[in-house]
């Protein structure tokens, strides 16, 4: 059993054939914040911009249609506008959902929401006023702003649970209320903390779904409620929505095929049958046997501890729930457990003697100082796993503080000995960045001693350096080695630096002769050469290409070309010598290649531009001709004039005619008018005699109105004044029963404290009168302060009977 998903299929194939490869690497780049800083992103993020402005090719909508991503560091970035076959029209067959208004939501409001919750990479579009949930654009869902507020407190990227429950339904993510996925979010942040996987199935054991008017409602099962204080309705939560894309940013499992977006009336039953892949019995009732927890507890802070490990948890989601005929539900638990479990839940806390003799002998005082180091339980926001992080990171911070004391002692130690003089730069938290000595800015010399070290110990070098060296001594000027990027350039020497082997690729042997490991941004030179006098460099550029393919396709050569195109006075080492080399000429053939769409470009409109000779010229001939049928016309139309003379003589002619065949007519309607005016007075007449028969009869309803009134108002009376009589005495006889249960109940609270109080009073008394015999030095003052309180508590006991 399985509802229809209207127009996923192809919404599915729609977004697979609209991604470019382009669009593609500009969201990888806006997204990688580890190798480009928000400047660099932003940088990229205009370029972008203005190269779809370049594109005048695309059949784009209307400007409202665009889409808009939240990077990060904060970066909004308008997208290209979305293709006609990508928008769904406003007004959708079957969707006539008459009380569903337009959206509230601005670029303002969600754009503060995304920076809220941290959604980076999610793209979203503000729907237009005719535009409703159930007509998002293909490969777009709609959300309502307030499932992302503190009613609901959802979070990007959208759970997977919510997603495969929705497919499972067979109904639009939309329909459903806040308090729907209320309950998911607490369900699963439940189940992390407890180490418990919350999978689709389980999730349907622990709810119960209801739909009206649309809408779609959830309740978690009365035994199995673990979850308490959560707010019972969201106003206007549904005035403000947007739409989302579907994609791995806003969604955990993005869209597929069978994932509805149009609204629905049918829904697709919870299954009741343990048929499944997985154990959901097991972790459904793991969820539902832990304490009541309060929502407000639920803060953003503890939800985001646990995404991560939610998001890890592995389960099928794209399974087809098996429907029975059955009506009952499954028990997670059997009548006895069920009871143990209620009974749990309704125990209150029993009171504390302890704190009633911690007043009396001033205990509590002294137990002030530990308690106020510990965190504030009473705080809502507070709960066990936070008070363990604080302990945990508090005892982090320790630890940490003490190693690196030891670290630092240490590091005194072995600076001032020989021995570890050379040892220091292996270590890996020692590397610094060199700067540069003196010279010009392509000729600098680095300092390769660590701090610590003397002026006059050498460079150290591996052993691997050091027997090429001993193989191979035939330059001592090393030339200029270029390096990749900085970041690129620390992971090479960290990792050379743990394995004790030399950055310098084979090729360099000479070179890495006299260099020593160097770090990231600087370039190795001669240590004869440490100063040169600055010196002019001219830009030559020396190419020649004969060859039978396009030089676009020929990667190395376009490299050898490009390498001589100069940015500074520095010159760039032959190709063949880059680390990088293989990108180096694809970045190269990529510019060439823009080169020559250039040419295409100007080729495509110099065609244009002869061709638009062309047509003037065949103008001018066609006004040639235009000039000739003028003249053609102009003579036609002299002949027309004099036919048309010809047809006014005969047009008053007939004008004559007519005017006595009107005459004729309008004695006519003389005549028709007198009929109707004796019409007239005769229908009066019939009106008046009319008019007095209604009257006649509206008397006589009235007439029979007021008696059935009087009749029936005279046994209302007699009826109310028998019910009231009835009703006060039941009133008074419940009211003196309910006082008498209210003072019972209040007086049998009390009694049971009271109890509780006096079996621990003597219980204390008779251990320490106990323990006073087998020898203890046990104050008869002690023994007396219990014995005075067994007295008073036996006392209000009686008096509370």
């Amino acid at each position: 059993m399985r509802a229809a998903s209207s127009g996923s299929s192809d919404d599915l194939e729609t977004v697979r054939s609209s991604g470019g490869s382009q669009e593609a690497v500009h969201r990888a780049a806006m997204m990688d914040t580890e190798n480009l800083s928000r400047a660099q992103r932003v940088l990229v993020s205009e370029s972008m911009v203005q190269s779809r402005r370049d594109d005048d090719g695309r059949d784009h909508t209307d400007d409202q249609m665009i889409p808009i991503s939240f990077y990060p560091g904060n970066i909004f970035e308008k997208q290209p506008p979305l293709d006609r076959e990508r928008v769904r029209p406003s007004i959708v067959e079957g969707q006539d959902w008459r009380d569903v208004l337009g959206t509230k939501s601005t670029v303002e409001s969600v754009t503060k929401l995304l920076r809220a919750r941290d959604a980076a990479g999610v793209t979203f579009i503000i729907p237009r006023s005719d535009q409703r949930p159930w007509s998002p654009p293909k490969g777009y869902q709609c959300v309502y702003e307030s499932y992302f507020e503190g009613d609901t407190k959802l979070w990007f990227p959208i759970p997977r649970l919510i997603t495969a429950f929705t497919m499972r339904r067979g109904v639009a993510l939309s329909q459903f209320l806040n308090g729907a996925w209320r309950l998911a979010v607490a369900l699963t942040i439940i189940g992390a903390e407890a180490g418990v996987p919350l999978n689709v199935r389980a999730f349907e054991e622990l709810v119960s779904v209801k739909m009206k008017g649309g809408l779609i409602s959830l309740k978690i099962r009365p035994n199995y409620n673990v979850v308490t204080g959560y707010p019972t309705k969201t106003n206007n939560w549904q005035r403000s929505y947007f739409y989302v894309n579907s994609d791995r940013a806003a969604f955990e499992e993005p869209l597929r095929t069978g994932y509805r977006v149009l609204w629905t009336r049918e829904m697709v039953g919870l299954p009741n049958t343990v048929e499944y892949e997985e154990d959901f019995l097991e972790s459904a009732r793991l969820i539902a046997s832990q304490k009541q927890d309060h929502w407000d507890k639920f803060s953003y802070q503890r939800i985001r501890r646990s995404i991560g490990w939610i998001s890890q948890q592995v389960w099928r989601s794209d399974t087809v729930p098996i429907i029975t005929k059955k009506t009952k539900r499954l028990n997670l638990f059997n009548s006895a457990e069920q009871r143990e479990i209620n009974r749990a839940r309704a125990m209150r806390d029993l009171p504390n003697l302890s704190l009633v003799v911690g007043k009396k002998t001033g205990l509590v005082k002294k137990l002030q100082p530990d308690t106020a180091v510990s965190p504030d339980f009473g705080d809502p926001n507070v709960t066990e796993s936070d008070v363990e992080a604080r302990l945990v990171r508090k005892t982090n911070r320790k630890r940490q503080r003490e190693e690196e004391n030891a670290a630092a002692e240490e590091a005194n130690i072995d600076a001032n000995s020989p021995r570890n003089r050379s040892g220091l730069e292996r270590g890996e938290g020692e590397l610094k960045d060199l700067e540069p000595s003196g010279g010009s800015k392509d000729e600098v010399v680095p300092e390769s001693q660590p701090a610590g070290s003397r002026d006059e110990d050498p460079p150290v070098t591996s052993s691997k350096a050091e027997k090429k060296k001993k193989k191979k001594k035939k330059k001592r000027n090393a030339e200029v080695i270029p390096r990749g990027s900085s970041e690129e350039l620390d992971d090479e020497l960290v990792d050379a630096t743990r394995s004790g082997e030399s950055l310098a690729p084979e090729n360099e042997d000479a070179q890495a002769e006299s260099a020593p490991q160097v770090a990231e941004g600087t370039v190795a030179v001669s240590k004869k050469k440490k100063k040169k006098k600055k010196r002019s460099c001219p830009d030559k550029v020396s190419f020649s290409y004969d060859r039978d393919v396009p030089l676009a396709h020929d990667e190395q050569e376009c490299g050898r070309l490009v390498r001589q195109f100069r940015g500074d006075r520095g010159e760039l080492p032959p190709v063949e010598d880059l680390i990088f080399k293989e990108e180096y000429t694809f970045a190269s053939r990529t510019s060439i290649m823009s080169h020559g769409d250039w040419n295409i470009l100007v080729r495509k409109y110099d065609e244009e531009l002869k061709g638009a000779f062309e047509m003037v010229r065949k103008q001018k001939g066609l006004s040639r001709r235009a000039t000739r049928a003028l003249n053609n016309s102009v003579r036609e139309k002299n002949e027309a004039v004099a036919r048309e003379e010809e047809l006014k003589k005969e047009l008053d002619e007939q004008r004559a005619i007519m005017a006595t065949e009107l005459a004729s007519a309008r004695e006519l309607v003389k005549r028709a008018e007198e009929e109707k005016a004796q019409m007239r007075k005769r229908n009066a007449e019939l009106q008046g005699k009319n008019t007095t028969l209604e009257k006649e009869v509206v008397a006589a309803s009235l007439e029979y109105s007021k008696q059935m009134d009087r009749l029936r108002e005279s046994r209302k009376l007699e009826v109310t004044h028998e019910r009231i009589r009835v009703m006060a005495a039941m009133t008074g006889k419940f009211a003196r029963r309910f006082r008498n249960i209210q003072d019972r109940e209040k007086r049998r609270d009390e009694f049971e404290d009271a109890r509780c109080m006096l079996g621990q009073a003597r219980g204390m008394r008779d251990c320490l009168e106990a323990l006073r015999e087998s020898g203890k030095d046990i104050p008869q003052e002690t023994i007396d302060t219990y014995s005075d309180l067994e007295k008073y508590m036996k006392g209000r006991q009686f008096a509370w009977k």
